[in-house]
């Protein structure tokens, strides 16, 4: 297999992915006004999961333990969740220099999860009923 070709799922994982966070992030952030959220805080956050979400990975299969899927996909969303919060609760929201909060925060990563679940559902549903 030519060597470049190995290299697009490891491309993909870390453009498109963050990139889709990316959108969702700037989408909430557009639902819930908050003027101050960039397209780069977005995919930074979206950096920040997939790479927080490997390495969580990779140890569950170094330990040899891994998760029944709807825990571990629960436990996947709430992940991202918390990381979104702590993330966003110290960004600049507003040209004041205001931040998020916690609470807002919460709000923001929220309605993005939310998103990415309703979007895998989507999929998961058309997949099954084109198979």
């Amino acid at each position: 297999m030519n060597p470049i070709i190995s290299l697009i799922p490891f491309l993909l994982l870390f453009t498109l992915i963050p990139a889709i966070y990316g959108g969702y992030i700037k989408l909430s952030s557009r639902l819930l006004r908050y003027q101050g959220i960039s397209w780069k805080q977005g995919f930074v956050f979206g950096l920040i999961v997939v790479i927080c979400s490997s390495v969580i990975r990779a140890a569950l299969l170094g330990f040899g333990h891994l998760l029944p899927i709807v825990p571990g996909v629960l436990l996947g969303l709430l992940a991202n969740w918390l990381i979104g919060s702590w993330y966003f609760s110290r960004r600049r929201v507003n040209t004041e220099g205001g931040t998020l909060g916690w609470d807002r925060a919460l709000k923001l990563t929220g309605i993005a999860v939310l998103m990415l679940a309703l979007t895998g559902t989507l999929l998961i549903g058309a997949v099954k009923m084109l198979s």
